[in-house]
């Protein structure tokens, strides 16, 4: 058994579970939770969940905001810097629980990888959010396209790596099951 087996026991996973769920609730609709900022902002949403911006996208969504989403969205970013351990914990967690073969064990590397991506978005608008309104092209265009490709990057690989467990836990616990009751049944 790995030091990872060791770790992450169903008890452990469950809990990261409930965290998550928990951490998910006070996200979207705690005090500074994405309800209230798409109160202040008219409807506007958070970088993070947007599949491409750029400078101009985020200088438009900034002035949205107003002071008041401002301060909303600084303090909902407070819940985004633990919130990435939690969710890159349970795709680690389930990976593991899984017991993938050897020929998968290059997933493992993808929660950790995520995790590196969404902090990089994170830093990099909480960077530009305290800058605003003095953000320029010229000095913060690439910033802007940076976070934009960490979002993408990052949300390239949850789907990889949901959709990778949950072909895994079909493999191994419908199809592969399926079959060998069928190859024995002959």
């Amino acid at each position: 058994m790995t030091k990872l087996e060791k770790f992450f026991t169903k008890k452990r996973l469950i809990l990261i579970g409930i965290l998550w769920v928990f951490t998910n609730i006070l996200f979207h609709f705690g005090p500074w939770g994405m309800n209230e900022l798409e109160k202040v902002s008219g409807g506007k949403g958070i970088p993070d969940l947007m599949t491409e911006y750029d400078l101009d996208t985020l200088y438009q969504l900034f002035t949205a905001y107003g002071d008041e989403g401002i301060r909303i969205y600084k303090n909902l970013q407070i819940i985004d810097f633990v919130y990435p351990l939690i969710y890159g914990s349970l795709l680690l967690g389930l990976l593991v629980r899984l017991q993938i073969n050897m020929y998968l064990k290059f997933l493992l590397s993808f929660p950790f990888a995520i995790v590196f991506f969404d902090y990089s978005e994170n830093l990099i608008i909480r960077h530009l959010i305290n800058k605003f309104p003095d953000i320029s092209e010229k000095a913060d265009g690439h910033l802007a396209n940076l976070a934009s490709l960490c979002t993408t990057i990052k949300w390239a690989q949850i789907t990889a790596v949901l959709f990778g467990i949950i072909l895994i836990w079909l493999w191994k616990y419908v199809i592969k099951p399926a079959y060998n009751h069928i190859k024995h049944s002959h």
